[in-house]
């Protein structure tokens, strides 16, 4: 693996990594929605999901896995805006990395994100601003990091963001003629299934890795089996297909199908 892909090297675009605060209720910021428009390709996809149950090894591999099966990507690829620290202080590789990474390997790509306040903004050590008294960190591998807040006293639920980048999505397809937009979902939780049926219900490109773990799997295995009530959660000509973990080229292929993937 290269240097840059243990995620240690990959920091801010050009020198720096722009912060953007609202409120729930209020107007998406422009120069958020503007920032996409500067990827070479108008398509973007969110990476979306967990590491929940990964040692270290399988957080690497999951790394190779993506940077393999976006080669060449030079869209938007847009994910949750935070970092994590190690005990030892390094990068811990969470999905949230993926995008900087992607970006970073595929000139003309940019790298987005979006974050729910779930606690109190403030700086600790030299002056590091951190999110909650989990001191999660905004991402300086991404371009832009927006920060989504329930007021500016009350915190916000983990899914405090979804409504907000669902929109930018939807703002940048109806906008900006941007094709397609879609999802990619790795492992995750109960927000992750949320985040997939709704990328589905949308009439987006929604991709589940199999072999991944948790949400992700159970919801494989579900359409798999063609299970009556999940199907009924999602639309008939829903854009929902399965990819596996232990082949990146089966993501590749998908990528490729939808149109994430174009040839200049």
């Amino acid at each position: 693996m290269s240097k840059a892909a243990t995620a240690l090297t990959v920091t801010a675009p050009k020198g720096r990594t722009d912060l953007v605060v609202m409120d729930k209720n209020d107007q998406l910021p422009v120069s958020f929605a503007l920032k996409a428009t500067t990827a070479k390709h108008h398509t973007a996809i969110r990476i979306g999901g967990g590491c929940g149950n990964m040692g270290h090894s399988d957080k690497t591999s999951m790394v190779e896995y993506f940077l393999e099966a976006f080669l060449g990507y030079k869209g938007v690829a847009f994910s949750g805006g935070t970092r994590a620290l190690t005990e030892e202080g390094e990068v811990d590789l969470m999905i949230t990395e993926l995008p900087g990474l992607i970006a970073h390997g595929n000139p003309g790509a940019v790298a987005l994100g979006t974050a729910p306040r779930t606690g109190r903004l403030g700086l600790i050590d030299e002056s590091q601003l951190v999110f909650d008294e989990h001191n999660t960190r905004p991402n300086v591998a991404m371009s832009l990091v927006l920060v989504v807040q329930n007021g500016p006293e009350r915190p916000a639920e983990w899914d405090g963001d979804l409504d907000q980048y669902f929109e930018l999505m939807r703002s940048w397809q109806r906008d900006a003629n941007f094709s397609p937009v879609g999802g990619v979902f790795w492992n995750g939780g109960g927000v992750t299934k949320t985040e997939i049926k709704r990328c589905a219900n949308e009439g987006w490109p929604t991709i589940i890795v199999r072999g991944s773990g948790r949400a992700a799997d159970e919801f494989a295995e579900k359409l798999d089996a063609q299970d009556p009530e999940f199907l009924a959660e999602i639309p008939r000509d829903h854009k929902l297909v399965v990819v596996d973990r232990s082949d990146p080229q089966t993501l590749r292929k998908a990528l490729h199908e939808f149109g994430f993937l174009q040839s200049s």
